[in-house]
């Protein structure tokens, strides 16, 4: 299958948390897979269903003790790779 996303992307394992709207108050654990600037893949042990709004958190690396996260809404998309 060819190749469609134009924005390059990295391979990149950050843990990852969400929660989904039909499981407001059970966050999900993961991992990204890869991170570009249009969006993420990631890897859960928990089934979201395609369409499903989620609220997410990604944990970056510490930087000189310094903890920060990139938080936001998404909407799960069938895995196009």
């Amino acid at each position: 299958m060819e190749e469609r996303r134009a924005a390059r992307r990295y391979n990149l394992a950050l843990e990852i948390k969400l929660q989904s709207e039909l499981k407001q108050f059970q966050p999900i654990s993961g991992f990204t897979q890869d991170i570009s600037i249009n969006g993420f893949s990631f890897g859960t042990s928990q089934k979201l269903s395609i369409g499903a709004r989620i609220w997410f958190s990604i944990m970056l690396p510490p930087f000189d003790d310094t903890n920060a996260f990139i938080s936001g809404r998404a909407v799960k998309q069938l895995d196009q790779s």
